[in-house]
């Protein structure tokens, strides 16, 4: 029950729509910034910090926290001629003593156009779509003997994670959501 209330979560988190296109660098950040730091906060802002990204200020991260409904929101921002990216970390609302739910986002407003990264993304985690509902993509996966395979319904929770992807003309959201045991 914890996961499917998860990922109701999850998708009612997302609100951008998807046009279908071919992939662009959007995804390049998404992965170096989330996907590789496995959504380590610290992590994901070191990442983000190498790149040259700055900080958020105060104000426009408590706007962007309520927006995205990230409790202990962090992030860094990088405006370049082709737009704004940001990150965005923190841990879902949802988040309990039994479950905690780490996010980590990669969104941006750019004056060109955006594509979809969809195929890149089923690509990397190397299973189709588990959900799709009007332009959202959502991929669920686990990580077991080091693999990225579909959830198991019946086997104890170690880490689960979600991947929402969504882009319009002139936007984009990419977001891991990570299930793992609380401390």
């Amino acid at each position: 029950m914890r996961r499917g209330s998860f990922f109701v979560f999850a998708i009612a988190a997302l609100g951008l729509a998807a046009s279908p296109a071919a992939a662009d660098g959007s995804f390049d950040l998404f992965k170096r910034m989330c996907l590789d730091t496995d959504g380590d906060a610290t992590l994901a802002l070191a990442a983000a910090e190498a790149a040259g990204w700055g900080e958020i200020p105060t104000e426009r991260l408590r706007e962007l926290a309520t927006a995205i409904q990230a409790v202990g929101a962090r992030g860094r921002l990088a405006a370049t001629p082709n737009g704004i990216f940001v990150l965005m970390t923190g841990q879902s609302p949802e988040s309990d003593s039994e479950i905690a739910t780490d996010v980590c986002d990669v969104f941006g407003f750019r004056q060109t156009q955006v594509w979809d990264a969809a195929p890149e993304i089923e690509q990397w985690v190397g299973l189709p779509p588990e959900r799709v509902e009007g332009p959202l993509r959502m991929w669920t996966y686990e990580i077991r003997d080091g693999r990225k395979v579909a959830p198991a319904a019946d086997a104890p929770l170690t880490a689960g994670y979600a991947i929402l992807a969504s882009s319009q003309p002139t936007n984009f959201r990419y977001e891991l959501a990570r299930n793992r045991p609380a401390n």
